[in-house]
């Protein structure tokens, strides 16, 4: 039986990866309260940051989360966005996209959109 889906393994550098994401304006989505980047990190340099965001804000029960993300964590979100029917362009992302690898890596699902 042919498989309709499949999924390939792409390589990309780690900073490439990293900028394309954080620097897609993900960020103006009303639910992220807060992004700072460590010291040594930005957009377009590979580190960690920590990002506050509003969870339940389509709901009566509005709370904070805190959350330290790391390349290795933007990673594993990527993995699980494509594995439940994302479809990215890892070299071309839009607010929307990288709104959603964000939104994996600090609630653990896509909450919003």
């Amino acid at each position: 039986m042919l498989k309709e889906m499949i999924t390939v393994p792409v390589q990309i550098s780690a900073v490439d990866f990293w900028s394309n994401i954080l620097g897609s304006s993900w960020e103006s989505m009303e639910w992220w309260v807060s992004v700072e980047y460590d010291s040594d990190s930005d957009w377009d340099k590979v580190g960690s940051l920590t990002i506050t965001a509003i969870e339940g804000l389509e709901s009566d029960e509005e709370t904070s989360i805190t959350k330290t993300i790391t390349l290795d964590s933007l990673v594993e979100a990527y993995a699980n966005c494509v594995a439940q029917g994302f479809n990215f362009n890892v070299e071309d992302f839009d607010a929307f996209q990288g709104d959603a690898v964000i939104q994996m890596a600090v609630f653990g699902e896509v909450v919003y959109g």
